[in-house]
This record gives C-alpha cells, structure tokens and sequence, in this order.
C-alpha cells in the first residue's frame, strides 16, 4: 500500500526505511566484531531507501547500493537513494559523503549536494535545495487535526511529508507527496510526533529535510472507575 514501509537494522546499527513500492536483493553482508564495522551491498531494482549509515570509529563501514545504472558507495552517511526508472538512479545526501559510480564515472557527492544517473541527466553533483521554513514552532492540537505549512520554495515541484513519533526517527509511520506549502496530517493517536518536509525539485533529488514537531491531544482517554470500589469476599 501507499503508506507501506519496512526498516533494516544492520548488525552494526545502520539503518535503512524502504520506502512504498520499494524492491531490495540483499548481496554479500560481513560484519567484523573486533571493529563493529560492516561491509554490505544491497541491490535497490526500485523505489527508494533512505536512513542513517553508522560511522564506527575503528573501521569505516563499506555499504553499496546497486541500481541497473549506478553504484552508490557509502561510508557514513544519512541519504536517500531512489529509482525513478530503470535507467534513471538519484542519490542525496544529508550528512557525511557518498560517492556515486556510473561506468568509468565518479560523482562524489558531500553533506547538501546530490546526482542523477540515467540518459537524460548531466552526470554532475548540484545542491540540494534548502530545508524549507515552517510558518509556525512546534504545536499542540486538541480540538482539530494537525495541520503543518512551511513558506514555498520558487523552486520546488513538490514536496514530499513524512511522519515520525517524536523519538523515533526509524519508525515512519506515514508519507505524502504535495505540491501545495501545506498539509494536514491524518489523526493520530494522542502523542507527540515529528515531521519532516523536503523540497523537491525538477530533478527530483530530495532536498536537505526541515524537521518540526506537534503534539495531538484531541482523543478523550477512557473513563477511569473511581466508586465504588472493590468488595473482597471471603468464604470460610
């Protein structure tokens, strides 16, 4: 379904979200305990992952996410790696580094910047577009649902929402694409929860993301019993 989502965790702490509509092959995967270090190839066929690669101090891990057009090599990073067709691959990145191989090409790509790969594209790493701005701080809804805007950006197609609970980032519970500033969150249970927002534009490389966070309290909690209370019986 269109909220469908999975999370690997990896021996070492990595963890990657496959998105809705997403096809993963797990190649080779080595973990090496002395150093806590991994080293693993994932083959993405579509969709797209996105997550936190760990950088373990003694030994960097070596993670490679293959499409039919390009190698994705990651060292330590938190990106997005997507297939738009079988020939097109985009990859951003969000922190640390990635280098994206495509034949006898190496696109290094650091902390803002991304690359596409496929026949129409330029082969080059270019910015991100920025996190996006939120009209408002964090919020408590309690007589409506959520609903978050951030100011719009001339150059963003869309965007794309996701939702978390506060605390943790793994857990994507929801995902939408908009080409509006806004977005109203569907009901939740009461909690507080995160949101992110990236722009996205022509290219279609996901921006750096912008993060807020709202808590709903709108749903009554049960009725608490109080009287009268108990009445033990005893049979003797």
């Amino acid at each position: 379904g269109k909220d469908a989502q999975a999370t690997l965790k990896f021996a070492d702490g990595s963890r990657l979200i496959l998105n809705s509509g997403t096809t993963i092959v797990l190649g080779s995967q080595i973990y090496y305990p002395t150093t806590g270090a991994s080293a693993n190839t994932i083959n993405l066929e579509r969709g797209s992952v996105n997550g936190n690669i760990e950088r373990p101090p003694l030994m960097k891990n070596r993670y490679e996410v293959k499409t039919k057009t390009a190698i994705t090599a990651v060292r330590g990073t938190e990106l997005d790696v997507g297939v738009d067709d079988v020939d097109d691959t985009r990859a951003s990145v969000f922190s640390g580094h990635v280098d994206v191989i495509a034949g006898d090409k190496e696109i290094k790509n650091k902390q803002g910047f991304g690359s596409r790969v496929g026949k129409e594209s330029k082969h080059q790493t270019e910015p991100l577009l920025p996190p996006s701005v939120f009209e408002k701080g964090a919020q408590v809804f309690s007589d409506s649902l959520p609903v978050v805007s951030w100011k719009a950006q001339p150059e963003a197609k869309k965007y794309r929402v996701e939702l978390y609970p506060e605390a943790e980032r793994s857990n994507l519970l929801w995902v939408r694409e908009t080409t509006t500033s806004n977005m109203l969150i569907p009901a939740p249970r009461n909690g507080k929860y995160a949101v992110r927002v990236y722009a996205v534009p022509e290219s279609g490389l996901l921006g750096l993301p912008a993060r807020t966070t709202f808590e709903y309290k709108a749903h009554p909690l049960p009725p608490v019993v109080l009287a009268p209370a108990a009445v033990d019986v005893y049979l003797g």
